[in-house]
């Protein structure tokens, strides 16, 4: 069409516009944003992450105590929401794709770390499990096998056998007790977040870590996230003038308030709760995660490529933009959950890729607590606290920059729009459970024997 022919059309247009009522433009302009709106949110339910399905055979798990049986995991911190005690003082969580390569080192870094005879109780397990004789004591390893086809796990599994034929005197002579590697195998790869989340919510330590395969982060910094973590550490106990289940903040001389306002009792201080109700109920929640941040001036960090730095700064960037303004790293992977706050955060994980180590800290920060005395939630974040680690590249990194790149940033983008609108929900401590909830937890939790 010619431009002169256009012309009229254009003024009929503008004439008629202007002659609508201040409701009919209201209207005009919905009717124009509706489909727009339905269409962005249609692609964004399009590129939302999905996890497969979880197969018979990735429910067991080879041990170095019996290389020979497949054994049913434990259902310790599982979706169900039952979280059973711990029956050890430490989990080490360790996913692997394609790593036959780079596991071995690190797997025998640990091990030498975890066995020394200069390793203390308190260096390797902080303050968990009581004192005495009732403390808790022995360690386990877990590598989960990210769907690798290198063999990885027989890899593992190898270094296992040969760790119980030497056997675990180091630890067992300094009241440590004694490490168990076990390997489970996932068909399907789930990603890092998928592969860690796997193992984390079949771990039986009080304590959870989940460490990098390629062996980047020193193993020793575990002695620093144990201190960083006790003194972060919040408690909550049961009031016991109720029967409720939910808790209530223990007031005692060395309490103190955190940012939600509720009283806490911090890891060591007095408790004037029963002690036996005590030892039964209690929470305690906190995350330590290994810090690079110290080393963004520093030759490991400045003689990148200048593409990977960029992508690096701009990933930060976008994350701050998100919310996640006091965590200067998020992606090192090197965290130490307290088992309370892993079961909560990690049941509520949906992204099973790159950004997951995000999710969690905006869970962590997004967490709320359930007061039965009004009924309603109230914010309590959960404690994080960043420890500077030693840290190295380790050449054979399974990144793609430009790709995984993308990804990282379409699933920020999801996270922060499904939560914005309830689509995921956000951790509530002690929130009342539906029956019918607990009735299907408790079927998933059969089939999972």
């Amino acid at each position: 069409m010619s431009p002169s022919f256009m012309d009229p059309m254009i003024l009929s247009a503008r004439q008629q516009f202007s002659e609508l009522s201040p409701t009919d433009t209201f209207f005009f302009f919905i009717s124009l944003l509706c489909p727009l709106f339905l269409f962005a949110y249609g692609l964004l339910l399009s590129l939302s992450p999905s996890s497969p399905e979880i197969l018979p055979n990735e429910r067991k798990y080879v041990s170095s105590l019996d290389p020979k049986s497949l054994l049913p995991l434990p259902s310790t911190l599982s979706s169900s929401g039952r979280n059973e005690p711990p029956s050890l003082a430490l989990s080490i969580i360790v996913p692997a794709y394609n790593e036959k390569l780079r596991l071995p080192p690190m797997l025998q870094e640990v091990h030498d770390w975890m066995t020394d005879d200069a390793r203390t109780v308190e260096e390797v397990y902080g303050s968990v499990g009581g004192t005495g004789k009732d403390r808790l004591k022995n360690w386990e390893l877990i590598v989960v096998d990210d769907g690798s086809s290198d063999g990885t796990d027989l890899v593992a599994l190898e270094i296992g056998r040969k760790w119980e034929l030497k056997g675990w005197k180091g630890s067992e002579k300094r009241g440590l007790g004694r490490g168990e590697l076990r390997i489970i195998s996932l068909e399907n790869n789930r990603g890092k977040g998928g592969a860690v989340k796997h193992g984390i919510l079949h771990s039986r330590g009080a304590r959870v870590l989940f460490a990098d395969a390629d062996g980047a982060s020193t193993f020793s910094s575990l002695s620093l996230l144990q201190n960083d973590l006790d003194k972060i550490e919040v408690t909550l106990s049961p009031s016991p003038s109720s029967s409720s289940n939910a808790a209530s903040a223990t007031a005692t001389a060395s309490s103190t308030s955190d940012r939600s306002g509720a009283t806490v009792r911090k890891r060591g201080a007095p408790n004037n709760v029963n002690a036996r109700v005590a030892s039964q109920k209690d929470r305690s929640y906190g995350v330590a995660i290994g810090s690079r941040a110290h080393l963004v001036e520093t030759d490991l960090v400045v003689k990148r490529s200048f593409v990977r730095n960029c992508l690096m700064h701009g990933f930060h960037l976008f994350v701050r933009t998100l919310g996640v303004r006091n965590i200067r790293d998020t992606q090192c992977g090197f965290k130490l959950f307290t088992r309370d706050t892993a079961g909560i955060l990690f049941e509520r994980m949906h992204l099973e890729r790159w950004s997951f180590d995000v999710e969690l800290l905006v869970l962590a920060d997004y967490c709320q607590l359930w007061d039965p005395s009004t009924m309603k939630t109230k914010k309590f974040p959960i404690p994080i606290k960043e420890s500077p680690i030693k840290w190295q590249e380790i050449p054979g990194s399974k990144i793609n920059l430009a790709w995984d790149s993308f990804c990282m940033a379409r699933d920020l983008i999801i996270l922060r729009v499904y939560l914005g609108v309830g689509r995921w929900e956000i951790p509530i401590i002690d929130q009342p459970r539906d029956p019918r909830e607990e009735a299907r937890g408790a079927q998933d939790w059969v089939r999972e024997q």
